[in-house]
């Protein structure tokens, strides 16, 4: 005659000479212990209580609570499903099973389980008399100790980023959980745990990641990084790592190379997306970044890659995302911000992008991908000429052929194309990364108007009528410095023939910075009539001064896409701009014209 699981629970009980209630107790007792959140119950009233819904759940009428049902099994020594089970069935783990070693969350434990067999197969590689297996209860019982178990024996591991969030156990591929790896990273981000997120992502594999990022590497994935701060930290800093390690087909054991954690590059990328949120993050990771850099170039002279800024090896190249590399070899890797959109930034952290940007373009090699501003574009150079994304702009093409012969240097050569990419001149200087919240200065004002003067005048001999070629966006990152000395204007992709005034006025507004509420307005109002007197424009360029201004900076709103990051702080700014010409429209009037 079959037995319920009363009647063997029962049995079980009589053995080890407890009641039925007293194995409740026992159980919330433990509860209590184990758990501090469960302090708030008398565990004798609990006991009482749940003597019913325990029955119900013998009689298969109801679901019983897991965490109670695990400390019942160590009690009796016997996983439950044997008390519902009228076949005497050998436990696959003797007197205990997976899930009961998940909840201790004991390391310790899991050395014990490593020991245990059935049948031939370890058990911790096989399923539970529950079909379910080791990682499924270290994820129901958040055992973080039984995930650091598993990476430490190399069961789990990232060593490749893929475009799936199972995680697969390494020695038995069958056992996987869904969105596995998903689970493994919030918890190790829960416990903030340095030591298993190094040993369970290889991030090294990002080094040569050229195709889209993959799935991990998302929003939620940065945010818990920056969230974090043990594993933020570990994030800055340097990795001396084997050549062989990180060059699929070189056998050198005893060179190293100098490298960030390419998790760097996207982060930075990220963060600069939401920089009020994260204002002291970005300056820690940009001042890492910088510091890092003059490291790593002057490690490179050790293995006489580079010297006096030069890469010497042949073939040196730097790419996109930093990394160092002469015929094929990877030496090492550089810290380089590649910005999409303008960021709203501090000047501080506008400063620190900056001397990134010249310290990484300042280096002299066979090729090498420059930062591209703000633009996004594939920009690199070989010594003194620098390749774009071809722009198919044939004023541009014309424009600078025209300033070529004209014998004018102040913007790039232009060589044709090749390989889908548009051939200037590089030329050498520093930019200013502009964020639309601080004036550049009257000095640097100054000297681009005047440049800029000669690239009219010299316009208007060409296209007559008083028409000009209009660069469209010359803003302080599109023209290059060496001090106060403007060494050229860059970035012509867009330039169209237009209006003498359209420029002139794009330089004083953003230069001066009209939108900045927090300036001078009289001091303001002083510079631009010393500008305007500096480039000494005709009665007709100074007639309706005001309204041009309104003009164009209705223009620049207008060609911004309302999807664009950047619009709500540069619809806010034209605002700004527009509300001080209307304040000082009657003194515009009267005194420019």
């Amino acid at each position: 005659m079959n037995k319920t699981p009363t009647q063997r629970l029962q049995e079980k009980l009589q053995k080890i000479g407890i009641t039925q209630k007293g194995l409740l107790l026992y159980a919330y007792r433990e509860l209590k212990k184990r758990d501090p959140k469960h302090n708030g119950y008398d565990e004798y009233e609990k006991a009482e209580n749940e003597k019913g819904n325990f029955t119900k759940f013998l009689n298969g009428d109801r679901n019983y609570r897991s965490d109670i049902l695990i400390i019942m099994e160590e009690k009796l020594e016997l996983p439950m499903c044997y008390i519902f089970n009228d076949e005497k069935v050998e436990p696959i783990f003797k007197n205990k099973g997976l899930r009961y070693i998940a909840s201790l969350n004991q390391y310790d434990k899991f050395v014990e389980l490593e020991e245990e067999s059935s049948k031939g197969s370890k058990v911790i590689e096989n399923w539970d008399e529950y079909d379910k297996n080791i990682l499924e209860y270290i994820f129901e019982y958040d055992s973080i100790e039984g995930l650091r178990y598993l990476i430490d024996k190399n069961y789990i591991r990232m060593n490749n980023f893929s475009y799936t969030n199972d995680l697969e156990f390494n020695k038995n591929m069958s056992i996987s959980v869904e969105k596995g790896i998903e689970k493994a990273l919030k918890m190790i981000f829960k416990y903030d745990d340095t030591e298993l997120f190094n040993k369970f992502l290889d991030c090294r594999i990002l080094l040569s990641y050229e195709d889209k990022l993959p799935e991990q590497i998302n929003k939620d994935f940065l945010s818990a990084i920056l969230e974090s701060n043990n594993i933020f930290n570990s994030i800055l800093e340097d990795n001396k790592i084997n050549l062989n390690e990180v060059n699929e087909y070189n056998k050198d054991t005893n060179t190293k190379g100098l490298f960030c954690n390419p998790l760097l590059y996207v982060l930075i990328n990220y963060v600069l997306q939401c920089p009020d949120k994260y204002q002291s993050k970005i300056k820690k990771i940009l001042k890492y970044g910088y510091e890092y850099n003059n490291r790593v170039l002057e490690y490179l002279k050790t293995l006489k890659i580079v010297q006096d800024s030069i890469i010497i090896k042949s073939n040196g190249k730097i790419y996109s995302e930093g990394t160092v590399y002469t015929t094929r070899k990877l030496y090492g890797n550089l810290f380089r911000p590649n910005l999409k959109g303008q960021p709203d930034i501090t000047n501080e952290i506008q400063k620190l992008l900056t001397k990134i940007e010249s310290q990484v373009n300042s280096i002299d090699l066979g090729t090498q991908n420059l930062l591209g501003g703000y633009s996004g574009k594939e920009i690199f150079r070989t010594k003194d000429k620098l390749y774009k994304e071809i722009s198919n702009n044939k004023t541009e093409y014309e424009f600078l052929k025209y300033m070529e012969d004209c014998g004018f240097d102040k913007v790039p050569k232009y060589y044709g194309q090749k390989e889908n990419k548009d051939i200037f001149t590089f030329i050498e200087g520093e930019n200013i990364i502009n964020n639309l919240t601080n004036s550049i200065g009257l000095s640097k004002t100054i000297n681009i108007v005047k440049v800029l003067k000669q690239i009219n005048e010299l316009s208007k001999k060409k296209l007559g009528d008083n028409k000009v070629y209009v660069h469209g966006d010359l803003g302080p990152k599109n023209v290059l410095f060496n001090g106060d000395k403007v060494e050229g204007i860059i970035d012509w992709d867009d330039v169209k023939i237009g209006e003498e005034h359209e420029d002139l006025i794009y330089v004083i507004w953003t230069w001066l910075n009209l939108g900045n509420y927090d300036k001078n307005d009289e001091k303001t109002f002083e510079n631009i009539c010393e500008v305007i007197e500096e480039y000494n424009p005709s009665n007709e360029l100074k007639h309706n001064f005001a309204d041009k201004m309104i003009k164009v900076m209705d223009d620049r709103l207008s060609n911004t896409s309302t999807t664009a990051q950047s619009y709500s702080r540069i619809y806010k700014w034209v605002g700004f701009s527009k509300v001080w010409v209307e304040l000082y429209r009657e003194k515009i009037t009267e005194v420019i014209g």
